[in-house]
């Protein structure tokens, strides 16, 4: 919703909805159909994208209690939902972990106690929280430029200060003639989905 309407209502209505679809939605679900119109709302909610990161990913807890506590997937790390960025770096939290974990698990074993385990195993798993927020501060960053450079306003605009033009259309033609190419839609969906960073 754009701010110049204001903020939206916490449940919006059919009405305001309406004047949205009308507005910026699509007018008709097929060509040739009426008129698309919003009989009724059975339930509806204003939703903002928002990011979130723990502060610290590995505790030892209180006074040196009973072994530590992770934190991973949104538990740790929360983004906007653009290309499932959240979903895929908690999947990659929890693969990196597996081994630590494993490992801090054997030593504490051979310790007789998960209090008694190596200091080295320790250190791992936190070694491994700073790198994993590290990385979710990267995604983070990510999608809060990718969603600025997405949601451009559609004022009007002066080339050298005389040629008027649109950048909000420059930017949809643009994307409409690079998404036209296969390699674009893959190194796309490569970069979004996180998968390009193993």
């Amino acid at each position: 919703v754009p701010p110049a309407l204001g903020a939206p209502p916490s449940a919006p209505g059919s009405e305001y909805l309406q004047s949205l679809l009308d507005a910026w939605g699509p007018t008709t679900a097929v060509a040739g159909a009426p008129r698309l119109r919003i009989v009724d709302t059975l339930w509806s909610s204003r939703f903002r994208t928002h990011s979130a990161l723990a502060e610290r990913y590995v505790s030892r807890g209180p006074g040196g209690g009973r072994g530590p506590v992770c934190l991973l997937g949104d538990a740790a790390h929360i983004h906007p939902p653009m290309g499932g960025q959240g979903m895929n770096l908690g999947i990659r939290d929890a693969g990196k972990l597996a081994p630590v974990l494993a490992a801090y698990v054997r030593a504490a074993q051979a310790g007789g106690a998960e209090e008694k385990a190596p200091a080295e195993a320790l250190d791992a798993l936190e070694a491994w929280g700073v790198q994993r927020r590290a990385r979710a501060l990267e995604v983070i960053k990510f999608v809060k430029s990718l969603q600025d450079r997405l949601w451009i306003g559609t004022k009007k605009a002066y080339f050298l200060g005389i040629i008027p033009y649109n950048p909000a259309w420059v930017q949809i033609t643009m994307l409409r003639l690079l998404t036209s190419f296969q390699w674009f839609q893959a190194r796309s969906a490569w970069m979004v989905s996180g998968l390009a960073d193993p």
